[in-house]
């Protein structure tokens, strides 16, 4: 009786165990996928809306940096006429790309304002005065 009981709790734990590492080893597969998924592809902002005054035309894709600052000074990556000086920020941290507001201005990601930096995912929504972008990974 006893030596049944502990051969039943000795099955009980293994299968446990068994179960613990393949969940482990299939999450780490799943990730891994994600990343080289990740680093394969080159994100793009593509104009939605913009100012007629603008040098941007709508369906324009503009290629993105590691770090991707976009306002009305000169030396942003790209320059807005119709922004503040420093709108916001767009980076690439760890294989994940944020949205960063910089300034007071109202942003709205999908639909919802933001203060501060949120994770962006392909086709996000992005807008803010008279311009709207879509963040895609191609």
């Amino acid at each position: 009786m006893i030596l049944g009981l502990r051969i039943l709790g000795t099955v009980v734990l293994y299968s446990f165990l068994g179960v613990a590492l393949y969940t482990i080893w299939y999450a780490l597969q799943q990730t891994a996928k994600q990343t080289i998924f990740d680093s394969q592809t080159s994100p793009q902002l593509r104009v939605l809306r913009t100012p007629n005054s603008q040098n941007l035309v709508v369906g324009d894709m503009i290629a993105l940096e590691t770090v991707t600052v976009l306002g009305s000074m000169p030396d942003n990556r790209i320059v807005l006429d119709d922004a503040l000086p420093r709108h916001l920020r767009l980076l690439k941290e760890n294989n994940t790309w944020w949205i960063e507001p910089l300034a007071e201005a109202e942003i709205l990601v999908d639909d919802t304002p933001i203060v501060t930096p949120i994770r962006l995912k392909n086709q996000t929504v992005i807008a803010f005065g008279a311009y709207q972008f879509r963040f895609e990974l191609t």
